[in-house]
């Protein structure tokens, strides 16, 4: 059946492309690409926060000004 089909239509013919099509493809892709990044990435960083008030050496957390209030005001 192919074989019948490429027989009626001998020509070759190159199919375009337009390019704004593309370039909008691309910049959508792109903003998907960097909300998931920036969502990992932030979520990251508040985990490392979090990490950061605890001392490895002496392992005891470091008091912080929000701990400092709550302990001031009990």
């Amino acid at each position: 059946m192919m074989a019948g089909l490429a027989a009626e239509h001998g020509e070759k013919t190159t199919a375009m492309i337009n390019a704004t099509y593309l370039k909008a493809h691309q910049t959508a892709a792109l903003s998907r690409v960097q909300r998931r990044y920036r969502l990992c990435f932030d979520r990251h960083d508040s985990y490392e926060a979090s990490l950061a008030q605890f001392d490895w050496l002496s392992q005891t957390v470091r008091p912080t000004w929000d701990t400092l209030a709550v302990t001031a005001t009990e």
